[in-house]
């Protein structure tokens, strides 16, 4: 995870999707741009996750990254060869400027899409995420979700997907169909944070244009409440300049459900988020 606040990991069918092996230690290396980004070993600075990353600051002017060993091992112990991507993760933070758990999911799925040995980490992770199901963490989704992240990001066929990973991307499509999928815009800014609608967790959201917004849930009666929860706001551009950390703000609206999804546009003054919905 990254930026001014860090990002942790909570952290699972091997060899299915590309028939390769497992042994031999597979081999990645960081871009040049992030080379010199220093890699240490602190489980506590991770606080029980593999793995955590900060944004680049005065002391750590090419930001940096922690990881934990002993948890790295109990994955690999169940999972093997899969703790590597996660610590390809954290280099995906520090590359795209973004604590976006799913984007730094797909940056890593694309590096370790071009090798063999990276093939095999895939499919180790995938095996991992699997194992996950449909346990749900913050920021991250499902099992499921970051499974489906990184088959697609990896551009592995869909007839090589799990049974059980190709009826979740059917029952979300289904989901998106009928009620259509969250819309968050913002002028000259962008923005994340968590979702809730009617006092109900819908997910991560986020104005990056190659971010996936989660389907909008089933709504029954007219009228609803819409929460935007430690939501992070940024200057447009790339990197992104933090402008905001932590807010917190809220709208009614009417409605209930319908194909075109839901609307949110956001606003920002100084310590103050405005929310508008429409359908």
């Amino acid at each position: 995870m990254s930026g001014p606040a860090p990002n942790i990991l909570v952290l699972g069918f091997a060899g299915f999707l590309f028939g390769v092996s497992h042994s031999g230690k597979a081999q990645w290396t960081p871009p040049p741009s992030l080379q010199n980004v220093p890699v240490r070993e602190d489980c506590g600075k991770t606080k029980g996750g593999i793995g955590i990353s900060f944004q680049p600051t005065l002391f750590d002017p090419q930001g940096a990254i922690y990881l934990c060993p002993r948890r790295a091992l109990e994955i690999d112990r169940a999972h093997p060869g899969a703790s590597l991507f996660f610590r390809i993760h954290e280099y995906g933070h520090l590359a795209l400027h973004t604590r976006n758990e799913a984007l730094a999911d797909t940056w890593a799925a694309e590096q370790l899409s071009h090798s063999v040995s990276g093939r095999a980490t895939l499919d180790a992770v995938l095996s991992y995420f699997i194992h996950l199901g449909k346990r749900f963490a913050l920021m991250y989704g499902t099992g499921y979700d970051r499974a489906l992240t990184v088959a697609q990001s990896a551009q592995i066929p869909a007839q090589q997907w799990p049974p059980v990973l190709a009826a979740y991307e059917r029952a979300i499509n289904e989901k998106k169909d009928r009620n259509g999928a969250v819309q968050i815009r913002m002028h000259d800014q962008t923005a994340d944070g968590l979702l809730w609608i009617d006092d109900q967790l819908v997910g991560f959201v986020s104005t990056e244009p190659s971010y996936h917004n989660p389907p909008v849930p089933d709504l029954s009666g007219q009228t609803h409440r819409l929460r935007l929860q430690d939501t992070w706001v940024y200057e447009s551009g790339s990197p992104n300049k933090l402008v905001a950390a932590g807010i917190d703000a809220s709208a009614p609206f009417q409605g209930g459900n319908s194909t075109g999804g839901l609307s949110i546009r956001l606003s920002y003054q100084p310590e103050s988020l405005t929310i508008s919905v429409s359908e």
